[in-house]
């Protein structure tokens, strides 16, 4: 049976969304569990309408925990409440058993213009694929099973942001993991909206560099806030078209931007991908040596 959890925390907007795509699914035995952190709109009303089992939530980490414990199958699926399925999920299913994954995610594609959904494969997609056998990733859909969400002992409640590339690595180290080929999820561009997605794209840039060398954030450095959308704030798409609107001078700033962003970006994702791999090799060769020693050793 599996077990669909979404964290929500006013909701009302996006979650019928994607509550509708699930119900075009082609899944059999299924449940949907809304782990909601104190919602003040219509978000539990929609929840029930949709017949969701509905508990207690919190940061997504702790809605995500909650979800779990109240979950009846033994296939987990965390998803976030602004995604949207197509005619999918029974195909990534299917993709999941054939392989014998553990722990699986998938890309992701946006909701708005060809130029998000370009941007999304360049800095998110493509890099993601290059690091899967390295270091593993996973953003708002990851499909793991029961018995090894509870032998990591869930998400870590105490990382304040990218809880979820912390949990999927933690999984990786005792499962079999992979990234789903038969499925893409689309998601929403609210945050990159509010924030500008320049600046989103370099704040993880540097959480990641502070995940691979120093561990998962457990400060507020970052000020990240849960559910802190605002409708009215995503009138605004950006820092700079604030002043500048879409212009011609400011398309050749963001244009000279992004490309200086997205070629440190495959910079650094070569120097992990080298790096990592190097490694596992250095690693292996003197696994190798010691064997070798020890036939050696009992040789003589």
């Amino acid at each position: 049976m599996l077990s669909v959890i979404i964290p929500t925390l006013n909701e009302e907007k996006l979650l019928p969304r994607l509550l509708e795509s699930l119900e075009k699914q082609d899944i059999r035995e299924h449940e949907i569990i809304v782990a909601d952190a104190g919602s003040e709109d219509r978000t539990l009303d929609i929840a029930r309408e949709y017949g969701c089992k509905v508990v207690q939530g919190g940061i997504p980490a702790k809605g995500r925990n909650n979800g779990a414990k109240a979950a009846s199958g033994d296939l987990l699926l965390f998803i976030d409440a602004d995604v949207v399925f197509d005619s999918q999920l029974a195909k990534a299913l299917q993709e999941f058993e054939y392989r014998g994954l553990d722990i699986a995610s998938c890309c992701m594609t946006f909701d708005r213009s060809r130029a998000d959904k370009f941007l999304c494969e360049v800095v998110y997609n493509l890099p993601i694929r290059l690091l899967e056998n390295t270091l593993p990733h996973g953003a708002v859909f990851h499909l793991v099973k029961k018995s090894l969400h509870m032998k990591i002992g869930g998400f870590d409640e105490e990382v304040r942001i990218t809880e979820d590339h912390d949990y999927v690595r933690r999984a990786a180290k005792l499962g079999k993991y992979g990234l789903l080929r038969s499925i893409k999820v689309t998601t929403s561009t609210r945050r990159y909206e509010i924030n500008g997605i320049l600046r989103v794209c370099f704040v993880y840039l540097v959480i990641e560099l502070h995940m691979v060398f120093f561990g998962p954030i457990k400060s507020d450095i970052f000020l990240y806030r849960f559910g802190h959308y605002d409708s009215e704030k995503r009138m605004i798409t950006s820092h700079w078209a604030k002043y500048t609107g879409w212009k011609a001078p400011f398309f050749i700033i963001w244009l000279i931007t992004a490309t200086l962003f997205i070629g440190l970006w495959y910079i650094i994702v070569a120097l992990l991908f080298i790096g990592l791999n190097l490694k596992s090799a250095i690693l292996n060769l003197l696994r190798w040596i010691r064997r070798a020693d020890v036939v050696r050793r009992h040789e003589d």
